[in-house]
């Protein structure tokens, strides 16, 4: 394993101290050179015909020798003691050439390791190897070609080692005496440069430790720039400036920013508001420049319809039409009236039987007068009756054909709707007959201009309502359950029941209306929601006070008839109708 490892301690240690530093770099032929010098400054061995410089390196058991053979033309450096031989050549033969090998020599079959490392500015050369033992045969390891030689003289790092005993680093190590040279060590920065001053380096002998050169090391000119300050914001249409300091020596630096080229625009005003035909117009200015810039509002294509003109009235069964125009443009579009349904009025009883529905009369649409001949039912004029079947639809038929009330509208009796106490009485007070009434309304939310205005002040001089408080009647409030039974009790006289047993659980002998719901149990009038519970504070739908008004109808105009209808008409929201 005559390897590199001679190679390693020659360029490093034995070629003089410009083979140790970049900087003191030598071609192959300055090695050659200075070794055959070195070789010639010792003995010479006439039967070998070379010359011979050898010496033993302390504490490691090796002796050194440099060999320069004149006829050959070669020079040697070989580390060797009993056992093993590292040897480096270089050969100038066939000259101009410039070739080295290294070798290893293990004659007793040692069984150790060489090694050979070298760095080359912090990079490792991966020509070297490590070589172990059994290497009995002398054989040519590595080949190092001319071209490859500055290179591998300039190497600033290099160890030789046996067995994990270094043999040489940066030189002979155990070798003390510096006799043939001087070794060099990678340098020492004493001072470093910095942008605007040179720094200091110190290369030593790493076995006498004499400082062997002292180099500058220019200064770098390189500032170390902070992260800078902006000294003047860009904006739309001005540079902007940032200011850059060195760290080191305080020198500055100014860069320009360039304007950003975008500007601030602010919310944009509108100029012109676009219609329904034509586009309008917003105007925004930049806050910084006051440049400003238009954008176009498209046309809404939304057309601003005036209230409408009915150009074609609807009929009872002709569909009329009306013309909406648009007050920015003109345009018009027309909608459709559907039909108003006949307006049916009973005009003629033409037969009568025992049942009204087995009866039959005279309808009369009192819109466009075309008749028809139909049963006494309720059905007739009313869309929303309930079915024949239904609780109330008897108790609606005796309201309507005994003009009670006429329904809602034209054509709807809404049985479903929830009544006020304002519509309660009043139908109390047709069924009574509309008396005549005197004397001073109590109640200050009762008005003359009021439908219900006879009916309250008669119900306050007869006794049969008192109000909700001396002077409020709470016209417009829901009736309940209970307050309907009391309206009717009161017009009834307030008689005394004779049946005194209560079977209602929400019943109690307490309540105001106590008296009252046991008389409309006694005559039929109403038997409550289920059979324990009367409901006293559930609201009543006009179905319900119908079927109430039919059933205490025979005890209530015992001795007069009812005359002419009142239309109640106030609206409240509709219940689900409950069954009396």
């Amino acid at each position: 394993m005559k390897t590199r490892i001679l190679s390693l301690l020659l360029a490093v240690t034995l070629l003089v101290g410009m083979l140790a530093v970049p900087v003191h770099a030598a071609s192959a032929k300055d090695v050659y050179n200075h070794l055959k010098q070195l070789a010639m400054e010792g003995q010479y061995d006439s039967q070998n015909r070379q010359w011979v410089s050898a010496a033993p390196l302390a504490d490691t058991g090796f002796t050194y020798a440099i060999y320069y053979l004149e006829s050959d033309k070669y020079v040697e450096v070989s580390m060797y003691n009993s056992n093993l031989e590292v040897t480096w050549r270089i050969s100038s033969n066939p000259s101009p050439a410039y070739t080295a090998f290294i070798q290893v020599y293990d004659s007793k079959n040692s069984k150790g390791t060489v090694n050979l490392a070298a760095n080359y500015d912090g990079s490792a050369y991966s020509g070297f190897k490590s070589f172990s033992g059994n290497t009995s045969v002398r054989s040519s390891m590595l080949n190092v070609l001319n071209a490859d030689l500055p290179g591998l003289l300039e190497y600033t790092r290099f160890i030789l080692s046996f067995n994990n005993y270094t043999l040489a680093q940066l030189g002979l190590t155990g070798y003390k005496s510096c006799k043939f040279f001087h070794a060099y060590s990678d340098g020492k920065v004493t001072k470093k440069p910095t942008c605007g001053q040179d720094g200091t380096v110190v290369y030593t002998c790493p076995v006498c430790q004499k400082i062997l050169v002292t180099e500058t090391i220019p200064a770098t000119g390189n500032h170390t720039w902070d992260k800078g300050k902006v000294s003047q914001q860009p904006t739309c249409t001005s540079d902007g400036e940032r200011v850059y300091t060195c760290t080191v020596c305080k020198t500055t630096k100014y860069e320009t920013i360039a304007a950003t080229g975008k500007h601030t625009w602010n919310k944009g005003k509108v100029t012109k508001q676009p219609t329904c035909v034509a586009d309008g117009l917003k105007v925004y200015t930049c806050t910084v420049c006051n440049t400003t810039k238009k954008e176009t509002l498209p046309a809404t294509g939304k057309h601003t319809w005036n209230t409408g003109e009915v150009v074609i009235p609807a009929g009872c069964s002709k569909t009329g039409s009306t013309r909406f125009t648009c007050t920015v443009c003109e345009t018009c579009k027309y909608e459709s009236i559907a039909p108003l349904g006949h307006a049916w009025v009973l005009t003629k009883v033409l037969t009568e039987e025992e049942t009204p529905h087995a009866c039959t009369g005279l309808y009369t649409c009192s819109r466009c007068e075309d008749t028809k001949v139909a049963s006494l039912c309720a059905a007739e004029v009313f869309t929303d009756m309930p079915k024949k079947s239904h609780w109330a639809h008897s108790a609606i038929d005796w309201a309507y054909f005994n003009r009670i009330t006429g329904g809602t509208s034209y054509n709807t009796f809404s049985p479903n709707k929830v009544v006020t106490r304002g519509e309660v009485v009043t139908f109390l007070y047709t069924l009574k007959g509309k008396p005549e009434v005197e004397g001073v309304n109590p109640f200050t939310d009762v008005k003359k201009k009021d439908f219900y205005y006879n009916a309250v002040l008669w119900a306050a001089e007869n006794g049969i309502s008192k109000g909700t408080t001396e002077t409020t009647f709470s016209p417009k409030n829901t009736c309940s359950r209970a307050e309907i039974v009391m309206f009717l009790w009161g017009a009834a006289g307030r008689p005394e029941p004779k049946n005194t047993e209560n079977k209602f659980q929400d019943v109690k002998a307490k309540n105001y209306y106590y008296n009252a719901v046991l008389w409309a149990v006694e005559n039929g009038i109403t038997g409550g929601i289920d059979a324990t519970r009367f409901g006293p504070s559930v609201s009543c739908t006009r179905a319900q006070v119908m079927t109430f008004l039919q059933a205490a109808a025979p005890i209530l105009t015992a001795e007069e008839e009812p005359t002419e209808p009142t239309e109640p008409t106030e609206p409240t929201e509709p219940t689900e109708p409950t069954e009396p």
